[in-house]
């Protein structure tokens, strides 16, 4: 079969195929990061980010996770910080690309099916942070303090790569003991 520039794979920020943004998030090893677009879908992430939060692989919407799947039953603490800065982050995509389908199918099934989102969605809009620690309860790690740090990628992508490191002696050996064998 004949392939052509037009016919390129779809890729996840327009540059750079899907494939290639895993397979590059996978060679850091000891590093936890998430990829994601701007309708908050993992476009990829690091094996140790993978071993932090299990349900944030390829493909999953992180919004629709956190509010209709089992982020928050599995960490209450973690679970309202991270709510918080979700719909934060929808509301500064959505002020961005408004006419958007995309995000009008992700906020109606939300606001249809999740009660919470509901009324974090029609609360005043808070500031979507750049950083900040977040506590979360590890089924294997146990209590971990998570710093997390945004970095939006070259502009007009409307990627973010988000990065967490243990934010305490503790929560850093614990990461160390999640780094999967390669």
């Amino acid at each position: 079969m004949d392939t052509s520039e037009g016919d390129a794979a779809e890729t996840t920020s327009g540059m750079v195929p899907d494939d290639d943004v895993d397979a590059f998030l996978r060679s850091w090893s000891g590093v936890a990061a998430t990829l994601i677009d701007r309708h908050l879908t993992v476009s990829g992430s690091t094996r140790l980010a993978e071993a932090l939060f299990p349900n944030l692989r390829r493909g999953v919407n992180l919004a629709r996770e956190m509010f209709l799947e089992v982020i928050p039953r599995r960490d209450l603490a973690c679970g309202a910080e991270m709510s918080d800065q979700v719909v934060a982050a929808l509301q500064s995509s959505l002020a961005w690309h408004e006419h958007d389908a995309e995000f009008q199918k992700i906020i109606g099934e939300l606001a249809a099916m999740s009660h919470e989102f509901s009324i974090a969605w029609a609360a005043e809009r808070q500031a979507l942070r750049p950083h900040g620690i977040l506590r979360s309860t590890h089924p294997v790690a146990g209590e971990l303090l998570i710093r997390y740090q945004l970095l939006e990628l070259a502009a007009g992508w409307n990627d973010v790569l988000i990065v967490w490191q243990g934010a305490d002696p503790d929560s850093e050996a614990a990461f160390g003991d999640l780094i999967p064998a390669a």
